[in-house]
């Protein structure tokens, strides 16, 4: 697992356009082309990780299938404590894909975790002063083995290091409101809460 530094930050649609003049202007630039993200969330059936990240427990942890393309999955497993957050991600292969989305997961705290959500955005990757800077539109939340969908309203732009000393530069150099905001738990609660 790598450990890392995560931050939120609010950046409303309308000053989009203010806050990518201002990355480049500190030195910032564009570090991949812009792609389609697509995660398959994992939870128990009483949505207990949901639960664990609404109340701030810790640890707490979020179960995904990741993937661009209909060629590279990727399963991880994103864990937070009180001090640090970090994130597990292994390749996987299309039949083992298919196993898990039809058997589930077993996590020894959690138990059976079933997929039950689909969440799609629109990533844009900048990097500035060595962290790295992604841009989420188009959000959109989806329930597993179904067709309905709902498009969330908000931006979300994360700002992120595997270096643990940068802390201090994130909240120095990045003078925008803090959020905590997470996919998983929106998607969740606008069908179920």
């Amino acid at each position: 697992m790598t450990l890392r530094i995560e931050e939120k930050i609010d950046i409303h649609e309308s000053k989009l356009l203010i806050f990518k003049k201002w990355i480049l202007q500190n030195k910032g630039k564009k570090i991949y082309s812009k792609r389609k993200i697509n995660s398959i969330y994992f939870d128990t059936k009483n949505f207990q990780m949901y639960q664990d990240s609404e109340e701030g427990c810790n640890p707490r942890m979020k179960l995904r299938i990741r993937y661009y393309d209909e060629n590279n999955f990727y399963l991880e497993k994103k864990i937070s404590t009180q001090n640090d957050r970090s994130k597990s991600t292994r390749k996987i292969k299309l039949n083992e894909k298919r196993d898990l989305l039809k058997k589930g997961i077993f996590d020894r705290k959690y138990g059976l975790c079933s997929p039950n959500i689909i969440v799609s955005y629109m990533r844009e990757y900048y990097s500035i002063l060595s962290m790295r800077v992604t841009i989420d539109t188009n959000i959109q939340y989806g329930l597993f083995n179904s067709i309905k969908n709902i498009r969330e309203k908000s931006i979300v732009v994360e700002v992120k290091s595997n270096n643990l000393s940068q802390k201090d530069n994130i909240f120095n150099l990045f003078y925008f409101p803090r959020i905590r905001f997470s996919k998983y738990c929106r998607g969740i609660s606008s069908f179920y809460f």
